[in-house]
Parts: C-alpha cells; sequence; structure tokens
C-alpha cells in the first residue's frame, strides 16, 4: 500500500465546503477554489483601475485576478505553478498585466 505521508507529502483535508456550500453549489459542483474566489470577491472590495487603454482591456477574470493579487500577491504565484487556466476560454491566465 502507497503511503503519501512515506513519499514525503503532507495532506491537509478541510471540510470549508461541507460546512458553507449551498445546494446551488453542490448541484453547480463547486469547488474550493470557485468558493473561496466568491467569497474574497464577495467580502473585498478593490479600487477599479483608472480608466486606461490597459484597464479596458482586461477580461472580468483578469480584473478578479488584479483585485485578488493586490491583497496577496501569491495568488500569482499559485497560478502560474499550477499553470491555471481561464475557466472560460481555456487560455492560461496573465498574471502580469501591462
Amino acid at each position: 500500500m502507497y503511503s503519501i505521508e512515506r513519499a514525503g507529502y503532507n495532506v491537509m483535508v478541510s471540510d470549508l465546503l461541507e460546512k458553507n456550500a449551498t445546494q446551488a453549489d453542490r448541484e453547480s459542483r463547486v469547488d474550493i477554489a470557485d468558493w473561496l474566489i466568491r467569497e474574497l470577491k464577495a467580502s473585498t472590495t478593490c479600487e477599479q483601475p483608472q480608466t486606461s487603454k490597459v484597464a479596458n482591456s482586461l477580461t472580468g477574470e483578469e480584473k478578479t485576478l488584479t483585485c485578488l493579487g493586490s491583497i496577496n500577491s501569491a495568488v500569482y504565484s499559485l497560478i502560474d505553478k499550477l499553470d491555471l487556466v481561464s475557466a472560460t476560454t481555456g487560455k492560461q491566465l496573465r498574471t502580469q498585466i501591462n
């Protein structure tokens, strides 16, 4: 039998979704990342960037990413290390908005 601990991994399981997900969340198969992003967006106010060519070219996902990244820049590292892609387009997320 394979042991995750023996392989050097420290695994922790959260019951956050079990305790907090709505029935609609369960039916939509919301995962922990979806739930956390939604809750962070709801509890965080980010100032919208000034109107500029760059700001106007951002997608909704990129605006959210910029907001969350301003709270904790580790978000960008996670996106890059895990090669996360857009849920909307399937394309790689831009972690540097120029």
